[in-house]
């Protein structure tokens, strides 16, 4: 269980921090980068929560096993 949430934990940072940087090169902001941050801290914040959520749920469905694009599309064999 720890295991899962050190990875979901990481994962959602990872997600928002990619999140950030992209809307402030994508929206041209004059400005400093941490400013653009600290502007945005309740947004940041709502999407760390819900990316932890859905992160989550997706580790510890798969916490025995890795899920590969294999697996996903893997075909039924009769």
């Amino acid at each position: 269980m720890k295991k899962v949430i050190t990875t979901t934990l990481i994962q959602s940072i990872a997600f928002v921090l990619i999140y950030n940087t992209l809307g402030y090169f994508f929206n041209h902001v004059k400005g400093n980068f941490f400013e653009y941050f600290k502007s945005q801290t309740f947004k940041n914040l709502f999407f760390l929560i819900l990316m932890f959520v859905v992160f989550f749920i997706g580790n510890y469905i798969s916490k025995d096993k890795e899920i590969t694009w294999k697996d996903i599309f893997k075909k039924n064999k009769k």
